[in-house]
């Protein structure tokens, strides 16, 4: 069988086919029913013809029960399938063949042998019952008859044999709803019912009808900031349209199956799964209209391929850890590998331990020096979050911030940034400002501004000493959310900076939409200055853009101040510079020595001369 998939109404069709179409009967159980049936009609023949007492009739009813008894119960099952079929024909093909001729009045026999008929449909809870029940009826009464008075018996039987298509019909009709039921009822435990696709439990169905030959797991970057803001039902518009876009891209390549509230995973067949990662990432990343806003949304993407050992649910394991790591290098697609494996222990490990960190006081922000180009004066520091781990040493976001999403405490992470960020600027010199760095995440929040304005209002800092950085590739157009938090943040007052700028998609249009107040050139172009003269002069332009649209411009990977006095010398200049070649990111105790190591920690600091 091949891994292949379909979504929606067709999908919905396709697979109450199959279950239809599936056999009612497992041929191996038929034959070794019918021996063991075939096998007691006959030694009930054989007694019954060699007993006496049964009458002058007993060869007849030896025969019926050698010849006739077997070949019912062959169509029997190949009309009604049931595993109780033996038991109940059985009983019944004793209780009128041996025990109602000769120990009940033939004016009850009748009786008898239909309440053993419907005692049979009432214990099986089946209306299947009733059908075998009525068929062995058929052959049962005319047999009474005949021991007894056939006179008597032929109206009764005449009627009985005009009402019992009525009954097989009504039985029939009952029987089909009742399967047409239960493969809806397995449809929908198979299948997520929002986005039409298999669940968790489907697609491990679907590997054990064909395993695969690699798994995808996908995870969407920044859904629930979505959910959160936009509310639910724009979340579940976000999910189907999103999980329609996927189908498409892998085009009947693979199995979709959404496995949790925002995870899906891909089982691929013989197609490369690394070209299928790569589209459904393409898919995700395409703007998505939700009413009158557009949002945009990446996703975390891992593969595991099988090694012949690996069963799906194993596949599916080893492509989450692959898919975790991805997360952590901010989205993209990442392969399984043993380092994996051991990476994704110690993130586990990690895991715990980020709630004892906010309750300990561990995470707290370091500050690198941001100074003027012509002066050399401190005129900011950036605020880069650290986690001060009592075992673990220093630790950078990329190594806590998913972690810290994964338990709900990012707001409270927001909340902390801000308030460390207020508390520095309130004992420094009104000159310095202090800039942050905020998440596309945080961004979908409409409660930032307010954070953020509480913990100014708290220390008492004007808004203008702070600066909320946003890398350029995070930044949305004009009709998305978060250019409402953006102009709540301008109209707070506070400079909101494009950090990375030059590596993203900005437009001049978004440069003059949006209450953008600086830029921060990237690292890389400043780096590579001193042999590039195309970087060099991209830097130059960006330094003039700034000028024109009245923006400040900041040259971060600034490493040694040869790379200062190589843009002096070719006239590249731009307003502010930061690198390690004028200070690294130092703790706000140190940045105080750093500023003036005369200045007591109660004092205000000014410029570092």
């Amino acid at each position: 069988m091949t891994i292949h998939g379909q979504s929606g109404a067709a999908s919905r069709a396709g697979y109450i086919r199959d279950l239809e179409s599936e056999p009612r009967w497992d041929p191996a159980l038929v034959r070794r029913v019918l021996l063991i049936r075939a096998s007691s009609a006959v030694s009930l023949g054989v007694i019954t013809a060699t007993v006496p007492a049964f009458g002058p009739n007993r060869y007849l009813l030896s025969a019926f029960l050698i010849l006739v008894a077997p070949a019912v119960m062959f169509i029997a099952f190949r009309v009604f399938d049931s595993d109780r079929l033996l038991v109940n024909a059985t009983l019944i093909d004793m209780v009128w063949a041996v025990l109602v001729p000769h120990f009940v009045p033939p004016t009850y026999s009748g009786s008898l042998l239909v309440a053993v008929a419907m005692l049979a449909f009432v214990a099986n809870e089946d209306p299947r019952a009733l059908i075998r029940a009525s068929a062995i009826g058929v052959i049962g009464y005319p047999i009474v008859g005949i021991l007894h008075d056939p006179y008597f018996w032929l109206p009764l039987y005449a009627v009985f044999v005009m009402l019992l298509p009525l009954l097989i019909f009504m039985a029939t009709t009952q029987n089909e709803r009742e399967i047409r039921h239960q493969i809806r009822m397995r449809y929908g435990a198979e299948h997520d019912s929002l986005t039409g696709l298999r669940n968790r439990v489907g697609l491990a169905s679907a590997l054990e009808q064909a395993p695969a030959h690699a798994l995808i797991a996908i995870d969407l970057d920044g859904f629930k900031d979505i959910n959160d803001t936009l509310g639910h039902e724009a979340g579940d518009a976000l999910l189907a349209a999103l999980a329609s876009r996927m189908n498409e891209e892998i085009d009947g390549r693979g199995v979709l199956a959404r496995i949790g509230g925002d995870e899906f995973a891909v089982a691929v067949g013989d197609a490369d799964p690394n070209l299928v990662a790569s589209q459904v990432l393409s898919a995700c990343r395409r703007r998505v209209a939700l009413g009158d806003v557009d949002v945009s949304i990446g996703a975390s993407i891992g593969i595991a391929t099988s090694d012949g050992e690996a069963d799906g649910h194993e596949l599916l394991r080893r492509a989450d850890l692959a898919m975790y790591e991805a997360k952590r290098s901010q989205g993209g697609v990442r392969r399984w590998s043993d380092s994996t494996r051991s990476a994704s222990k110690q993130r586990v490990s990690l895991s715990g331990e980020v709630e004892a960190g906010f309750e300990k006081g561990q995470f707290e922000l370091y500050y690198q020096p941001i100074v003027s180009m012509e002066t050399g004066d401190v005129e900011d520091v950036e605020g880069l979050l650290r986690w001060n781990h009592p075992e673990r040493g220093l630790l950078a976001p990329e190594d806590f911030l998913e972690l810290v999403e994964g338990i709900g405490r990012r707001s409270s992470m927001d909340r902390l940034v801000f308030d460390q960020a207020a508390e520095l600027a309130a004992r420094l010199s009104p000159a310095i400002g202090v800039s942050v760095n905020v998440s596309a995440g945080s961004l979908l929040r409409s409660s930032v501004p307010v954070v953020l304005d509480a913990a100014l209002r708290r220390h008492g800092i004007a808004p203008q000493r702070i600066t909320v950085e946003v890398i350029e590739d995070e930044m949305v157009d004009e009709h998305s959310t978060a250019r409402a938090v953006l102009n709540a943040l301008g109209e707070l007052g506070v400079g909101i900076a494009i950090d990375d700028f030059g590596t993203g998609h900005s437009s001049l249009a978004r440069l003059r939409r949006l209450p953008v107040t600086s830029l921060k050139i990237d690292r890389s172009f400043i780096m590579a200055m001193e042999t590039s003269d195309d970087d060099r002069a991209i830097v130059s332009a960006v330094s003039e853009l700034g000028r024109a649209l009245d923006l400040m411009t900041v040259a971060e990977g600034v490493e040694t101040m040869a790379v200062r006095d190589h843009m002096v010398k070719h006239g590249v200049r731009v307003d502010r510079l930061q690198g390690f070649g004028i200070a690294g990111p130092m703790p706000a105790e140190q940045l105080f020595e750093w500023l003036h190591p005369s200045t007591t920690d109660s004092d205000r600091i000014g410029t570092h001369g």
